[in-house]
């Protein structure tokens, strides 16, 4: 063996060590490339199974600084294109990772959440179809929030995913608190979506218990709906859901459709939402539904009833939406109102309401 076939060995022998100490694979010489694995942007690649997504996300050590400086991105995940991968449990996206599907469709194997994310994280361009789980009432995508994502560039952003499910089950697109971790906030924001036959296609739930925990001002655009049971519900149990963003909004109506818009809280803003074949329901049910029942929780006891300061513009459905008073019981000082704006676009009608009720 002359001189360069040992070097040329070394080399190769010292590759081989550093991939699969890497959770990577020699890529071969024939009928594969980078394009066919999963691969991250420290350059390791490992094979395109649902259990190395993970694996890739981990191998960026997100514990480390971001190289961008506070704030930054710690990296990517590619998925190769057009493919079907089946993951065995949640795949968490760390921090300040981006999970970039390339077309890719995820599938999890049993009944559990399918993607969750963290601070600065994102997801984007692919599918998550949980219609092979029979049982499922997780969530597609979730954000289960104790971390204050409220700064910009803690932004979780998820953008150009189609989320499928079957049956009316489970929940596409889930935010929301809980237990007792106070200050606990999220601020994401979701471009052009899709949801499929999702018992709750968008929810957000605000159930935590602790005080100063608040569940305000994500923002959905270019958003669809394809005869999901519950469209868009805002829910607070303790304040506050407020301040949400909904602009550029389809739901495509069945007969299996409760609502478009279930919303409590205040502040809110639906911006032109086109609702189609409504009238499937056999109009017996609230199209935009501010409503609700009375909800106690907190110290002092608080009592919820509809919506305040809402804003809606909307084509379809507008003969069925259902306002009732807001009312909040704190230290004595008792105010009664649901405040709102409706801009009817088909009948080109602008109404600046306010709904009082008594006690």
């Amino acid at each position: 063996m002359n001189k360069k076939e040992i070097i040329a060995s070394v080399f190769l022998f010292v590759l081989v060590v550093y991939l699969i100490g890497s959770i990577t694979r020699v890529i071969s010489a024939s009928n594969d490339n980078m394009d066919t694995f999963i691969c991250n942007s420290l350059g390791n690649c490992c094979d395109p199974e649902g259990a190395n997504i993970q694996a890739a996300i981990d191998d960026l050590n997100v514990s480390a600084p971001p190289h961008a400086g506070y704030g930054g991105a710690h990296g990517t995940v590619w998925l190769p294109a057009n493919t079907v991968l089946s993951i065995p449990d949640t795949l968490i996206i760390e921090n300040h990772v981006t999970l970039d599907m390339q077309g890719a469709t995820i599938i999890p194997q049993g009944n559990f959440d399918v993607v969750e994310l963290r601070i600065g994280s994102q997801l984007k361009d692919g599918t998550i179809d949980v219609s092979p789980v029979t049982t499922f009432n997780r969530a597609a995508i979730t954000l289960r929030e104790t971390d204050y994502m409220f700064l910009s560039k803690h932004t979780p952003r998820i953008f150009n995913m189609h989320l499928v499910s079957e049956n009316l089950r489970g929940k596409g697109i889930y935010l929301h608190t809980e237990g007792t971790t106070a200050y606990q906030t999220i601020i994401a924001h979701f471009h052009n979506i899709k949801t499929r036959e999702f018992e709750y296609g968008v929810l957000i739930n605000h159930t935590s218990t602790a005080d100063a925990t608040y569940l305000n001002a994500n923002m959905f655009s270019n958003i669809e709906g394809h005869g999901d049971k519950y469209f868009i519900t805002l829910y607070e149990s303790n304040p506050e859901v407020a301040g949400h963003y909904f602009q550029i909004v389809q739901c495509y109506c069945s007969s299996d459709t409760e609502y478009i818009v279930w919303a409590n809280g205040q502040g809110n803003t639906f911006d032109t939402f086109v609702a189609y074949d409504w009238d499937n329901n056999g109009g017996t049910r609230a199209s935009y539904n501010f409503s609700s029942e009375e909800i106690t929780s907190g110290t002092p006891t608080y009592h919820f009833f509809g919506s305040d300061q809402c804003y809606l513009s909307i084509r379809g459905g507008e003969e069925d939406i259902d306002f009732a008073p807001w009312a909040l019981y704190d230290s004595g000082n008792d105010r009664y109102r649901n405040r709102f704006t409706l801009l009817e676009l088909k009948n080109s009608n602008l109404t600046l309401g306010q709904i009082k009720g008594t006690d």
